[in-house]
C-alpha cells in the first residue's frame, strides 16, 4: 500500500496558528496605541482651536481681561454660539459634544518695565470620560491646559 505524501502535518499546521496567533496580538497591540496617539492628538487640535477661537472672541469682542489671579471665564459653548468656534465632537463617541463644563480661564500678568501684556489661558476641554489636565511643580494633576500668549 502506497502511503499519500500530499498535505502538512500536524506540527507544521500548530506552528502556522501559533506564528499567526502572536502575529495578531502584536497587530492588535499596536492598533490599540495608535488608536490612542489619535484620539490625544484630535484632544489637542480641539484644546488648541478653542484657544484660537477665544483670543479671536476677547480681542473682537473688546473684553477686558483681569490682571492674575483674577480670571475670566469663558464657556465652550459660547464661542460656538457667538460662531467663534465650531462644535467640539468627542473623538471617541462621534456624536456627543464637549461643550457642557468645557471652559477657558483668561488673565492678565504684568510685565514690570514692559508695555507688553501677556496673557494666560488655561483651557479646560471635558468630554466622555477625558478632561484636559497639566501638572503643578509638586507632580500634582490640575484642571486644564496652560498657554501663554
Amino acid at each position: 500500500m502506497k502511503l499519500n505524501k500530499k498535505g502538512f502535518t500536524m506540527v507544521e499546521l500548530l506552528a502556522a496558528v501559533t506564528l499567526l496567533g502572536i502575529m495578531s496580538v502584536i497587530a492588535i497591540g499596536a492598533y490599540s496605541r495608535y488608536q490612542v496617539k489619535v484620539r490625544e492628538d484630535a484632544y489637542e487640535a480641539m484644546e488648541k482651536s478653542a484657544l484660537s477661537a477665544a483670543q479671536t472672541y476677547i480681542e473682537e469682542r473688546g473684553i477686558i481681561v483681569p490682571v492674575a489671579p483674577s480670571t475670566r471665564v469663558i464657556e465652550i459653548s459660547t464661542l460656538v454660539d457667538a460662531g467663534f468656534l465650531n462644535k467640539l465632537e468627542d473623538p471617541r463617541t462621534k456624536g456627543d459634544m464637549c461643550h457642557t463644563g468645557s471652559k477657558i480661564e483668561v488673565s492678565k500678568t504684568k510685565n514690570s518695565g514692559t508695555t507688553l501684556e501677556e496673557y494666560t489661558y488655561i483651557v479646560t476641554i471635558k468630554c466622555n470620560g477625558y478632561t484636559s489636565s497639566r501638572e503643578d511643580a509638586a507632580g500634582n494633576k490640575l484642571e486644564g491646559k496652560l498657554f501663554k500668549s
